[in-house]
């Protein structure tokens, strides 16, 4: 690369840092870095150790350099100690609220929809899993807890003969979402006003590298030996897909293969079972690639759409090999930051 394409590059890589969280990223970033704002964050990060609280002992130092620690406590990862449930836009923290949902709902018959109340919804809004509170299968009401102020919500989400009418259920259950599951808490809790947000969720090309990442750990995944891919009718992946993505990610594997771009890995200790890495849903491998095929996704999963996965992978591999050349790519990225 000569020395004019590297100081354009240079110049591209600052405006995309300045980009990279649109117009309120760009006026936080410019507001963090006046000197004024910088000692003012300082000043209130570290707090200064009262020297007569007693300190834990270092079991490292002797006795006379006991004395010789941090004379500052750092205040932002206290309170990411003490409020653990505080990390409202956390995806990792997301998908653990949905899986203790998943997990717990999965024995009953509940009447979710699409849009108001669902598993994803309920973690969305900061809910997890509690208890199924009743006496018999017919009577349990879902009970979620809010992990952040330790509220409890009380859900009816069984079907009945006067309910049976789905655009019923969902006037019932768009009237649970405003009255329950956002109004439920008090006011000082940050889930009042606030929601994960589920375009993070969903597959789309800002967020491909997370099943990049997952697909090229396939070393390290067994299925078991059950269930060959066949269907009746068209396959979900075309050859040509197939054979792109072994190359891409160096899996010879294409049974293997086809089962992780459909979202699945092996149920610990059952690996002729399978579940799906964002809706936990779990189903024998023989079920879903014989000949009855079977979609086990929920309707709102990431992968409910299996062939999504795969088609967008291949799209972003032939873009690339379109601009292999670097200069072309440069004044690609140049039209575009102008533009926005």
């Amino acid at each position: 690369m000569d020395s004019l394409s590297h100081g354009r590059l240079q110049s591209l890589f600052g405006m995309m840092l300045r980009d990279s969280e649109g117009d309120k990223g760009r006026n936080l970033r410019m507001i963090l870095g006046t000197p004024e704002t910088r000692r003012i964050i300082k000043k209130w990060k570290y707090r200064t150790k009262n020297c007569e609280r007693a300190t834990s002992r270092n079991a490292f130092l002797p006795e006379k350099l006991q004395k010789l620690q941090p004379l500052y406590y750092n205040v932002s990862e206290i309170v990411g100690k003490e409020y653990k449930g505080l990390q409202l836009y956390s995806l990792e923290q997301a998908l653990e609220r949905l899986n203790s949902i998943v997990v717990g709902t999965n024995c009953v018959l509940l009447s979710w929809d699409d849009k108001w109340i669902n598993e994803l919804s309920l973690a969305s809004k900061g809910w997890k899993f509690h208890s199924l509170a009743g006496e018999t299968p017919n009577t349990l009401v879902l009970l979620c807890s809010c992990g952040r102020c330790d509220t409890k919500i009380y859900l009816d989400l069984h079907s009945t003969e006067n309910h049976n009418n789905d655009n019923v259920q969902n006037l019932i259950n768009e009237r649970y979402w405003e009255d329950i599951v956002t109004k439920s808490r008090p006011s000082q809790c940050p889930w009042v006003s606030n929601q994960f947000d589920l375009s993070d969720y969903h597959l789309k090309e800002a967020n491909l590298i997370h099943d990049i990442t997952r697909m090229q750990g396939h070393e390290t995944v067994h299925f078991g030996t059950s269930g060959e891919i066949t269907h009746n009718s068209t396959p979900l992946f075309s050859q040509e897909q197939l054979f792109s993505l072994s190359e891409f990610f160096k899996c010879a594997d294409k049974r293997k293969l086809e089962l992780m771009l459909r979202g699945f890995i092996p149920v610990e200790g059952c690996n002729d079972a399978v579940i799906c890495v964002r809706c936990f849903r779990k189903a024998f491998i023989g079920s879903i690639t014989g000949s009855d095929y079977l979609n086990p996704h929920a309707p709102w999963c990431r992968y409910h759409d299996e062939t999504k996965l795969p088609t967008m992978i291949t799209s972003q591999l032939l873009s690339a090999k379109k601009t292999d050349d670097i200069k072309k790519r440069l004044s690609d990225l140049e039209n575009y930051f102008e533009s926005v």
